[in-house]
């Protein structure tokens, strides 16, 4: 009687390339710790019940296309896996757990549950237009970045500058090298929404945002945006870049504040004042902490009282004014990514 007996294939080993097209199994099929030295292709074949794949070694490629699977499909522990799977039927469960050179699983349909857990690949797989009746688990799956080429002039990176700083560096201002990963990690992205995972769905969403470099987001300056989008946050993903941001941005216009000072003031009070200036510019709400908090009358602050002697003794106040509104503006916008890296990182599941 079908699905009551099971054809098991431990550890066999196939020499040749295998075509199992059209072929119908009329019960359970294991390949358990089976090593396939060519390609092998279950085209249209029928599966009355559960196919299973258990520490199987893949030399060559795996294809199924249209096939129908009626029990459940596991792929488990697989080694050097290229799957092509396309328009698949799978009335009982997929379950995923191996690691996938590529990944081609397009058209298809899954009447349980769907789980990739634990599963990783070296490159983007593609999971476009299938039908999750259930949404996925994508707890712990692993997905590569887009690969990149090509900086925002279109120049190639030479394999010199990618062993420097400054190569590395540089690969972030260049131009996603496959179109096809937008759609690819978008759909990664609505998979991930789909199952409330929204660590992976942030994660996508930088992918898919570094894929876009050269397509949908075109132009010296929309690129430019993107590039410091990343650098400074990760795409909202981080809370360590943009911290690190207001910390250098701070740095940098404190010593600036000590050198404009000079020796307009004492070496200490000149750097208490630059410290306090440059503290109140970075983090937009100190400076309006400062202003709204209630002062006796006739009371004028250290702060108030130390910037009008600077200016008595020939500080430029216009100068002064237009360089604090400089680093307003860069500290309200890092303030900003902050606190967008904090709600996606804490954000409720």
């Amino acid at each position: 009687e079908r699905k009551t007996f099971q054809f098991n294939l431990h550890g066999a080993i196939f020499e040749n390339k295998l075509n199992f097209d059209y072929l119908p199994f009329p019960c359970a099929v294991n390949f358990i710790g089976a090593k396939f030295k060519g390609a092998v292709s279950f085209n249209e074949a029928h599966f009355f019940a559960d196919l299973v794949f258990d520490r199987v070694v893949f030399n060559g490629d795996i294809h199924l296309l249209e096939t129908e699977i009626e029990g459940d499909f596991w792929l488990y522990n697989l080694t050097y896996c290229n799957m092509i799977a396309q328009g698949v039927t799978i009335k009982g469960n997929l379950r995923m757990n191996s690691h996938f050179e590529s990944a081609q699983f397009d058209g298809i349909g899954v009447e349980k549950v769907t789980s990739f857990l634990g599963s990783s690949f070296s490159s983007v797989p593609d999971f476009r237009f299938n039908d999750f009746k259930k949404a996925p688990n994508l707890n712990g799956i692993l997905v590569p970045s887009p690969k990149m080429s090509g900086d925002l002039i279109g120049e190639k990176t030479n394999e010199m500058e990618e062993r420097n700083w400054f190569g590395k560096l540089k690969r972030h201002f260049e131009k996603a090298r496959d179109k096809s990963d937008v759609a690819k990690y978008r759909k990664l992205k609505a998979m991930a929404l789909a199952s409330n995972d929204h660590e992976k769905d942030g994660e996508f969403f930088a992918y898919e945002m570094m894929a876009k470099r050269g397509y949908e987001t075109t132009g010296f300056g929309p690129l430019l945006l993107n590039s410091l989008y990343w650098f400074l946050s990760f795409y909202g993903q981080s809370v360590v870049r943009p911290f690190l941001a207001m910390l250098t941005s701070w740095f940098c216009f404190w010593l600036y504040y000590i050198y404009t000072i000079g020796f307009k003031a004492e070496p200490w009070d000149r750097l208490y004042f630059a410290t306090i200036h440059s503290i109140q510019n970075v983090i937009p709400l100190i400076g309006t902490l400062f202003r709204t908090t209630s002062t006796p009358e006739g009371h004028t602050s250290w702060y108030d009282e130390a910037y009008h002697q600077l200016v008595d003794k020939g500080l430029s106040s216009d100068w002064w004014a237009a360089l604090s509104a400089f680093q307003q503006i860069i500290g309200a916008v890092l303030f900003f990514l902050l606190f967008l890296g904090l709600r996606n990182k804490f954000r409720l599941k």
